[in-house]
C-alpha cells in the first residue's frame, strides 16, 4: 500500500484489486470498493496475534499540508486513544503503528477526521494456516 512519486487519488485508488506474488505464484489478491473523497471516514479495526488492520489516505490532488485527527474507540464505544497528523503525503499504515499501548486483542473502530477531502483505503489482513488473507473494509 505504499504510493510512488507524488500523492494523489491514485495512490490509494477509487477502485482497484491488490495482488501479493510469491515467486511469480499469485498468493493472494482483494478488491477495494469504489469510494469517494470526504472529510470524515469511520471503519472497523482488530489486533491480535493473527489479526491486523491496515489503512491507506490520500487526497484526491497534490496539496498544501493539513490536519487529520484520528479517534481510537474500543468495543464498547469508548474512546481509547486521540491522534493528530499533519498530512504530508500518501500515508499506509496500520493502525496499531499510529496508536500504541494496545492491549495484546483489541477490537474496535477508528474515525479520521480530515480538513481537506481525502480517499481512504481499509484492509484487514489475517494470518491463516495457509498463509494470510487479505480482506477489505468499506470505511463509513
Amino acid at each position: 500500500m505504499f504510493g510512488q512519486g507524488v500523492s494523489g487519488s491514485f495512490d490509494v485508488a477509487v477502485h482497484f484489486f491488490y495482488e501479493f506474488r510469491s515467486a511469480e505464484q499469485l498468493v493472494d489478491s482483494t478488491g477495494v470498493p469504489d469510494g469517494n473523497a470526504d472529510t470524515t471516514f469511520v471503519f472497523p479495526v482488530e489486533k491480535s496475534s493473527t489479526v491486523n488492520t491496515g489503512f491507506a489516505w490520500s487526497p484526491w490532488t497534490i496539496t498544501a499540508p493539513f490536519l487529520i485527527y484520528l479517534t481510537l474507540f474500543d468495543s464498547e464505544g469508548n474512546v481509547f486513544d486521540n491522534k493528530e497528523i499533519t498530512y504530508n503525503g500518501h500515508l499506509s499504515r496500520f493502525f496499531d503503528e499510529i496508536f500504541s499501548g494496545l492491549p495484546t486483542a483489541f477490537i474496535g473502530h477508528v474515525r479520521i477526521e480530515s480538513i481537506a477531502p481525502i480517499y481512504v483505503t481499509v484492509l484487514r489482513f489475517e494470518v491463516t494456516s495457509d498463509g494470510f488473507q487479505l480482506t477489505s473494509a468499506t470505511p463509513e
